[in-house]
């Protein structure tokens, strides 16, 4: 009797299943029909990649089939090879009443050759059968084709639920080291009925994941569903701090580096208090400071809990401080110029007030009158601080692009785990996050840069299926 993991004797083997074929011939309803035993006549588009794990018990043999259901859109056409080079089994689906998806299989077998010679099982599957009346492909020109490319040949019907069982048996059958492998060989004709195939979800794991890299398309008659189950998703690392930190460790290192440096604000307050003067330019900078400060403490604790509002509004923090920070710098350094413009003066600083509008226009003359003079007017290490301030800023740029990036792959990992869509974003009126001011404040957040922030890099998407595939 096969147990459910395998044993010592007799492990678990894993093979890989790629399903091919063009947009809208039933691909993912029959990988639901055999996941859920249904089908639903609604149509949604497979947006990239999505994948599904199941384990199949076939007398004394156990075996986990790992299903990778590709789009059939041309747009995604890059995607595909990759995941056709390791596989066991490419399964290439028609439709029947569709004499144009028979006719382009040809050039998805000619990629399955391309990248696996001889070396994998093709089987050419006719669906909807169940639209017999608008047949435009015969089961002999099915079983004509699959003869010619040395294929196996299989008609079946998803909404029915006819002959799936069957094909997954008989890929089953065929795998390497199983009973009956020699069927790849033998079964260019239409397949017989066979007794169906004991089926279990072991531990019920089933693993999806969504490519959002385009707008769903919503066409036709047979159902897609671009999400079937799933469970949380990969921490995304295609990005990382200084190329050798992972972008959640990085951001907390950022946030408590910003944390630090806006402690300066209370020592400003205490200088106040302790009879200290200052401008109103410098009180603005302590009482920003503390601002900021106070915020960190509340967002930072949310990092690593991937809290998709707080990792956002973070990163908007984080912009607008660079944003702030440049613009007290420059003011700062206008300030400076105004002040000490005259080198013969050195204490022009402290003989004129900083904000007297007659001290700015003669510290403007005197700046004319010394270049025009001397030909300069920034000492060295002036000139030297200033690149050090310019290198700093820089700095603070990369930083704003690494929190970024993670508050990114935070949502998006929160959008696939909630089966949100890229047009409803991650804080949509009908989900538990986007309800009340939070949720329209997030809706707020998310819509300045929009596509950044919700459309999936496709460099994400080929590393972390691979990584779930290995999981499982």
């Amino acid at each position: 009797m096969a147990q459910a993991g395998g044993s010592y004797n007799n492990p678990l083997k894993k093979f890989k299943l790629v399903f091919l074929g063009e947009q809208s011939v039933g691909k993912t309803s029959l990988i639901t029909r055999f996941m859920y035993d249904s089908f639903d006549n609604m149509y949604q588009a497979t947006i990239g990649i999505d994948f599904l794990s199941k384990t199949m018990y076939l007398e004394d043999r156990t075996v986990r089939l790992q299903l990778w259901d590709t789009a059939g859109q041309e747009r995604f056409r890059s995607l595909i090879p990759s995941y056709i080079r390791d596989s066991s089994v490419a399964v290439v689906v028609y439709d029947i009443s569709n004499a144009k998806s028979f006719q382009n299989t040809k050039k998805w077998i000619d990629d399955v050759r391309a990248e696996r010679g001889n070396d994998v099982i093709i089987v050419l599957v006719g669906n909807k059968t169940d639209l017999n009346e608008k047949r435009e492909v015969t089961t002999q020109q099915g079983e004509d084709e699959a003869k010619k490319n040395n294929l196996m040949f299989v008609e079946t019907s998803a909404k029915l639920g006819h002959n799936v069982k069957n094909l997954f048996k008989r890929i089953a059958q065929a795998l390497p080291g199983m009973e009956g492998s020699d069927a790849a060989n033998q079964a260019s004709s239409q397949s017989k009925p066979l007794h169906p195939a004991k089926l279990q979800v072991s531990h019920c794991y089933v693993t999806v994941y969504k490519t959002i890299l385009a707008s769903t398309a919503r066409t036709g008659t047979e159902h897609e569903p671009d999400t079937l189950a799933s469970k949380p998703l990969l921490t995304l690392s295609s990005q990382s701090l200084c190329g050798f930190i992972n972008l959640e460790t990085g951001t907390e290192l950022i946030s408590l580096a910003l944390a630090f440096n806006k402690v300066t604000g209370v020592y400003g307050l205490l200088a106040i208090l302790t009879g200290y003067q200052l401008s109103l330019l410098q009180l603005s900078t302590y009482v920003y400071s503390i601002t900021v400060l106070a915020l960190l403490i509340y967002l930072v604790p949310h990092i690593r809990r991937q809290d998709p509002f707080e990792c956002l509004a973070l990163a908007w923090l984080y912009i607008i401080d660079t944003v702030i920070n440049s613009a007290y710098t420059a003011a700062f350094g206008v300030n400076w110029y105004l002040t000490n413009a005259s080198p013969g003066n050195p204490g022009a600083a402290e003989a004129q007030p900083p904000a007297s509008e007659g001290a700015q226009v003669e510290g403007l003359e005197a700046l004319r009158q010394e270049s025009s003079q001397y030909g300069k007017v920034v000492p060295q290490e002036t000139a030297t601080s200033m690149l050090f301030i310019v290198g700093l800023t820089l700095v603070r740029i990369y930083f704003t692009v690494v929190i970024m990036a993670y508050a990114r792959q935070t949502l998006q990992q929160h959008m696939q785990r909630n089966n949100s869509t890229e047009r409803d974003g991650p804080f949509a009126a009908s989900l538990p996050g986007g309800q009340g001011r939070k949720g329209r404040l997030g809706r707020l957040m998310v819509s300045q840069g929009r596509r950044y922030w919700l459309e999936q890099r496709e460099e994400w998407t080929a590393k972390n299926l691979r990584a779930m595939s290995n999981e499982v």
